[in-house]
């Protein structure tokens, strides 16, 4: 695979010039099942674009703000966070169960949250994850010129909160995925740096619990 390097018209971090890379050279392979499609690297990386432009020009999510998604492990967020990394915002993924979401809701202070499953309990404006990816966007997204330095996700590690830039998760990234399936997590260091990342680096399928390739 030719070399991957950084976007210097936005100064993409290298995993995002990966996955465009891989939607224009390798984008009938594929990245994951829905339950009424197999999602190619092209498609995912249009997703990835959809959603960035539905989140910054019709939803208002601007630079620095922070987008919580409630849910049990769905592929779309994936789109989700990376949209948002684009966009220069930040993802709080609230997956894990027994958190008190209002608590969690209140330290964080995000602008909006996206769910799957039943709508959430929380005061926070809310959507459906599938509404971000239901209806083509007719807004240019603006990327951010980043370089994947900023704090772009949150997660609970060892009962703390800690926020990482996408520097921080691909220095961690394995070489290659220790597996290829994912459960009902998709945010915990261990399956994003050694399974998601990786897989995406490399152009390889996931299994989701959702659907299998």
């Amino acid at each position: 695979m030719p070399a991957i390097m950084t976007d210097t018209s936005t100064n993409a971090p290298p995993l995002l010039a990966a996955l465009q890379q891989h939607a224009t050279q390798q984008g009938e392979a594929c990245c994951h099942l829905l339950s009424d499609r197999v999602i190619t690297y092209r498609r995912f990386w249009a997703r990835i674009e959809r959603a960035s432009a539905r989140l910054q020009g019709e939803w208002g999510i601007a630079q620095g703000d922070t987008v919580a998604y409630v849910g049990h492990g769905h592929p779309d967020a994936l789109v989700l966070y990376f949209a948002l990394l684009r966009i220069g915002a930040c993802l709080l993924p609230l997956e894990q169960p027994g958190l008190i979401l209002a608590d969690v809701i209140a330290q964080h202070r995000p602008s909006l949250a996206l769910y799957d499953g039943a709508r959430p309990d929380i005061e926070l404006p809310a959507s459906p994850l599938q509404g971000l990816l239901a209806l083509w966007c007719t807004h240019d997204p603006h990327p951010v010129q980043d370089g994947g330095r900023s704090p772009s996700l949150s997660m609970l590690v060892d009962g703390q909160w800690l926020v990482f830039s996408l520097d921080e998760l691909c220095a961690a990234m394995t070489e290659a995925p220790k597996t290829d399936k994912v459960g009902r997590a998709i945010f915990t260091r261990d399956i994003l740096c050694e399974v998601i990342l990786p897989s995406l680096r490399l152009a390889r399928p996931l299994q989701f619990e959702l659907g299998k390739c």
